[in-house]
């Protein structure tokens, strides 16, 4: 479970604030999407959470531990995490090079790597081994995120943090990474927070909304 507590950011002296007090928890394999339009701080709270920024107030709790400097490593090996845009892969390398060597900055040898990459594969019924020998600059968007989100799996994650997962894929695409989404909840056990501008399709994958907004409240409402 993720608790975050009073938790606020701002810059420039407090000039610029990003959100405020913000309280949230994310509950054992439940699906939690943070919602809100550009500039809301959306990224900025995923990022604290990954412990890329730190925020000037609250607190983080990580199964009951707080995130500080003594736990960090061990908080950070229980996260899986894809960012939004191009940061997550090494475009010009192929596809099973990306997955040994982000594999392997998790600890993972070569054959483990290999073993998960099946596994996960014949879980979610996903060929990754496919693309294996292409750049990941051949690829298309949705299947760049799909390496991704493998590539956040390898190491067994308790937690799967998605920034703007569908941003850029079409419906049909959108479709396929929801249903992959549900099945990687149910057979890997895990937490999932994703971001995404306000859209019902989303609303309907996840158990729980967060609105921030641009007076930085959280609404919180759970699907019927």
């Amino acid at each position: 479970m993720i608790i975050i507590s009073e938790l606020s950011k701002e810059y420039n002296n407090g000039n610029t604030k990003i959100f405020s007090n913000v309280n949230v928890t994310i509950k054992d394999r439940e699906i939690v999407a943070l919602l809100g339009e550009n500039g809301s701080g959306k990224t900025t709270l995923l990022k604290c959470i990954c412990g890329l920024v730190q925020a000037n107030e609250g607190k983080i709790y990580i199964d009951g531990l707080e995130m500080n400097q003594s736990n960090f490593n061990t908080h950070m090996y229980s996260i899986g995490v894809v960012l939004e845009g191009i940061r997550n892969l090494y475009w010009r390398m192929k596809v099973q090079d990306n997955l040994q060597y982000f594999g392997a900055l998790k600890g993972l040898g070569k054959t483990q790597i290999i073993q998960r990459v099946n596994e996960l594969n014949k879980i979610h019924g996903l060929n990754i081994t496919e693309l294996s020998n292409r750049p990941v600059k051949e690829l298309s968007i949705g299947q760049k995120q799909k390496v991704a989100i493998f590539i956040a799996l390898l190491h067994r994650p308790k937690f799967l943090i998605l920034d703007e997962p569908f941003n850029g894929i079409d419906k049909y695409t959108k479709y396929n990474l929801s249903n992959l989404l549900l099945n990687i909840r149910n057979n890997e056990n895990v937490s999932i927070l994703l971001t995404s501008h306000i859209d019902d399709k989303l609303i309907n994958l996840a158990d729980k909304e967060i609105l921030l907004k641009s007076d930085n409240a959280i609404v919180i409402q759970k699907n019927q």
